[in-house]
């Protein structure tokens, strides 16, 4: 039996001005969903290059999901494959087809740009990223998050001592749903 795998990535345009948080599901061949609406979506078109941050922050999903990571840290040509931000690595996304909510890619051919040793999230990051998925289908019209999972997973922030201005700013990001 196959035994697939989950892997969190930043996926950033190869001139690193978009980012949105993707997941790769495989032990290889990698896979990976866009919704219909986001806009990962657009750049994927005729564009064959595609990078991926393994961030050894979980705070940098929170700043790809609103568009600072490009502004803030992409900018500067000095954090370029920086590894303070995490391992960076490049694929070639191949279109696999359509569904009725999501186009399937493949992330063909990944190769290591840089690696650094993977220090592991507390639970509270995993809240924060599980909310940052429910955000992202929600905002593209595929998920309506429950309140009662919504307010688990910020009580699994809080409990965790994920930090007072990162629960806010999640929690401001909440309120524009």
């Amino acid at each position: 039996m196959e035994h697939w795998r989950f892997h969190e990535y930043i996926a950033v345009s190869c001139n690193l001005d978009y980012t949105m948080p993707l997941g790769l599901l495989g032990s290889g061949p990698y896979f990976f969903k866009v919704y219909r609406g986001a806009g990962l979506q657009k750049y994927l078109e005729g564009n064959d290059c595609l990078l991926l941050l393994a961030p050894k922050e979980p705070e940098l999903f929170l700043e790809s999901v609103v568009h600072e990571l490009e502004s803030k840290r992409l900018r500067d040509p000095a954090c370029i494959f920086d590894s303070e931000l995490g391992s960076w690595f490049t694929c070639t996304p191949v279109y696999v087809g359509d569904s009725s909510e999501y186009s399937l890619y493949e992330c063909d051919d990944i190769r290591p740009i840089v690696k650094v040793a993977f220090e592991g999230y507390h639970r509270g990051y995993g809240c924060l990223v599980e909310l940052l998925v429910l955000y992202t289908k929600a905002r593209v019209g595929v998920l309506t998050p429950s309140q009662e999972v919504v307010e688990y997973l910020l009580y699994c922030m809080e409990r965790s001592g994920a930090g007072g201005e990162l629960i806010d700013r999640v929690k401001r990001l909440l309120q524009a749903l």
